[in-house]
């Protein structure tokens, strides 16, 4: 099962070779579980769209973005909260939580799929919280299917 925040299953599901199994917040109350960036996320966007980099950021940008990340979550939680206490559906109170939300879901594909993923989403140019998705889905096919997985990593990585 897949643990990851709304806005990294959305850029997952674009993967149309797996199937997905995506836990309902229509009928199960989400549980106050948020996104936080680790330290070493690169914060600042630098240069013109389709060339940009990433650079790390400063204490007082990482602390503000936690801060205000804070903030948000928590209004939104108390919201959410505040609605469903109060009787509204779930279906509806859902609308006020965040992207940041941690959602929970089963994918599965082939192993040629798998490490056609694991291209695209291992890249450097991949959004950086996917990259740490698809590490730990690649930590897994390393157990599973460590010689087919050597061969890749020899390989440069390259899909098939």
């Amino acid at each position: 099962m897949v643990s990851a925040p709304v806005f990294v299953a959305r850029e997952w599901h674009r993967h149309r070779t797996q199937s997905y199994n995506e836990m309902s917040s229509r009928y199960t109350i989400l549980k106050p579980r948020f996104y936080a960036p680790d330290y070493d996320r690169p914060l600042r966007q630098v240069g013109k769209p389709g060339k940009y980099t990433f650079e790390l950021g400063t204490d007082e940008d990482m602390l503000k973005t936690w801060s205000r990340k804070r903030f948000v979550y928590q209004t939104c939680w108390d919201a959410y909260q505040d609605m469903l206490e109060n009787g509204i559906a779930k279906e509806v109170a859902r609308d006020v939580l965040p992207l940041g939300i941690y959602t929970e879901f089963y994918a599965t594909a082939n192993l040629r799929n798998w490490l056609n993923f694991l291209c695209l989403r291992t890249s450097p140019d991949a959004l950086y919280e996917i990259r740490q998705a698809a590490g730990k889905i690649e930590e897994q096919l390393f157990k599973i299917v460590p010689t087919t997985m050597n061969l890749w990593d020899e390989n440069n990585r390259q899909s098939l």
